[in-house]
């Protein structure tokens, strides 16, 4: 086995780090997103007679919902209360 590394090697390491960043990235921007669903999911507005609760279960619950799957997986921390 080779153990020395070849002139690619040093910038596919670095497009490696690169991508890894990126995907931490966007995971904090989706946990965030994902608390704002979670925090606007306690207004009247989405509750059950509330006007805005079509778009809340069209829009918003699904990603909620997925959030939520991926977390039981150990993809992100779990949130602590859904809203729904």
């Amino acid at each position: 086995m080779n153990d020395t590394a070849g002139p690619n090697d040093a910038a596919l390491i670095a497009r490696y780090h690169a991508a890894a960043d990126e995907r931490d990235r966007l995971r904090e921007v989706n946990d965030k997103l994902v608390e704002a669903l979670i925090w606007c999911s306690g207004s009247s507005d989405f509750a059950p007679e509330g006007k805005g609760r079509e778009g809340w279960l069209k829009l918003c619950q699904p990603h909620i919902d997925a959030f939520l799957a991926r977390s039981r997986c150990g993809g992100h921390a779990q949130a602590k209360d859904a809203g729904t």
